[in-house]
């Protein structure tokens, strides 16, 4: 589901990239490569932004490991895209600290009531997770 000018909608997204896994201590990071672009563009924005890295937020019990909630309510993990204004600036370091230079997404993941819902590349990306389990390793 995605929350956008007040209402939720649901969406589908394939993504294929390569990058870096890396557990920070306080939570997953995947470092995108940056020779594969993946650009968001349209509805609301204005410029073009290319991603950077995802991070993931999960908890010890599924219903508590989103960092953000709606209306209160917390979800089993939250993936959150990180991309940086590609037409103004050449990289994220230039981009962090300007205006329209940063877009940050979340995207709230729940449990699927039937198997047969469950999503094959979230399930690749968990399998690689469980990989690196202590601070400072990567895959």
């Amino acid at each position: 589901m995605c929350k956008l000018f007040g209402k939720l909608l649901t969406f589908h997204v394939q993504l294929k990239v390569t990058g870096t896994l890396l557990n920070t201590g306080r939570g997953l990071v995947f470092r995108v490569n940056q020779n594969k672009s993946v650009i968001f563009t349209g509805g609301p924005l204005s410029y073009q932004y290319k991603l950077t890295e995802m991070v993931l937020h999960y908890g010890r019990q599924d219903e508590r490991g989103s960092e953000h909630t709606i209306s209160g309510r917390q979800f089993p993990a939250e993936i959150q895209l990180y991309a940086f204004n590609s037409q103004l600036f050449t990289n994220w370091s230039t981009a962090q600290h300007e205006p329209n230079g940063i877009l940050g997404i979340g995207i709230f993941i729940s449990q699927p009531k039937e198997a047969h819902q469950s999503n094959k590349q979230l399930k690749t990306f968990i399998h690689a997770v469980k990989n690196v389990t202590n601070k400072g390793k990567r895959m």
